[in-house]
């Protein structure tokens, strides 16, 4: 039996869903049977699709939160995760040179494929494609449609 992050998704639990190709943060107030209801870094309040949620979750804020200590936290962790976006990163070589990196993505999985057609080749010949979608934007980018 496999249990994934979205079955194990709480009140309080911090998640990231995509909207206009871009993620968004947004804190859990409710899980119900295949929805959820949020509140987003942009102060609103959203009902949700689990399937939007994406299959990672950051730090929980305890349901007991004010609204104003939420939408803080939310954007504290979002500056956090946008100073790692837009920061190269750079790596001393034990010969004494440097070597600096940027890091672009596709991302893809079975949920962009109807139940026939998916399969690993599709799933890696989609994600291959959103990457060089994401290359062609610029740097430190990932790109999910």
């Amino acid at each position: 039996m496999t249990i994934s992050l979205l079955d194990s998704l709480r009140p309080g639990s911090v998640v990231e869903y995509i909207q206009n190709n871009q993620p968004v943060m947004g804190w859990v107030q409710e899980v119900r049977t295949g929805r959820v209801k949020l509140v987003n870094i942009n102060q609103r309040d959203m009902k949700l699709p689990l399937a939007r949620i994406l299959p990672w979750a950051g730090p929980c804020i305890a349901e007991t939160s004010s609204r104003s200590e939420v939408l803080s936290t939310l954007k504290t962790l979002n500056a956090r995760r946008e100073s790692l976006l837009v920061s190269e990163k750079v790596f001393r070589l034990k010969s004494g040179g440097d070597v600096s990196f940027t890091f672009s993505c596709g991302v893809a999985d079975n949920r962009d494929f109807d139940a026939d057609e998916v399969n690993s080749d599709s799933i890696v010949e989609l994600a291959d494609k959103r990457l060089y979608k994401a290359k062609n934007r610029g740097r430190n980018r990932i790109v999910f449609k």
